[in-house]
């Protein structure tokens, strides 16, 4: 498996995006470095208890179960899920 951190730094560089353009959503430890390098880092309901502390913003809908839609649904409506 590759390190998501250096997939993701490779993505948001070949796209020239900065990282507070970036919002990662993850559920778990491995998870850890890619949302404290976004500029929003989210969460599903059912997140690891550690990890759901530490994000910017939770979804009401659990992984697989609408978490996705209800953060894209966010950033299309204009509003920050850090807020």
């Amino acid at each position: 498996m590759a390190n998501k951190l250096e997939v993701l730094t490779h993505e948001v560089s070949s796209r020239g995006l900065s990282w507070s353009e970036v919002a990662y959503m993850g559920d778990d430890l491995p998870d850890r470095e890619c949302l404290d390098a976004a500029g929003v880092s989210c969460a599903p309901a059912d997140a690891v208890a550690a990890i759901a502390r530490s994000v910017d913003y939770q979804t009401r809908a659990p992984g697989g179960r609408g978490a996705v839609r209800e953060l894209s649904d966010l950033i299309v409506d204009g509003t920050s899920p850090a807020e």
